[in-house]
């Protein structure tokens, strides 16, 4: 493991461990097949507007995650950010 490496774990551990307090202020957006995710209040209007729209123009969710903890720069450690049928990490 490079140092570089270390140094992100260790800030996601970090942040993970910092934004526990903050997953009791989280929402859940969940799309009409019955998929949800964790994400923080101030995204979840945005994050469930662009669910909709995706729905409404037929598109088909078959997977759907937010908060997450990680070890490279993301905004899915502050719940600002969802994947959508993400197949595999570091699509």
């Amino acid at each position: 493991m490079t140092m570089r490496q270390i140094m992100w774990a260790a800030i996601a551990i970090f942040l993970t461990l910092w934004l526990g307090m903050a997953l009791s202020y989280s929402a859940t957006v969940t799309s009409r097949s019955g998929h949800h995710a964790s994400v923080s209040s101030a995204f979840a209007s945005h994050a469930q507007c662009l669910i909709n729209k995706l729905e409404q123009a037929g598109y088909r969710i078959d997977v759907m995650t937010g908060y997450a903890a990680r070890s490279n720069p993301s905004a899915h450690p502050t719940g600002n950010a969802i994947d959508i049928n993400q197949v595999r990490f570091g699509v």
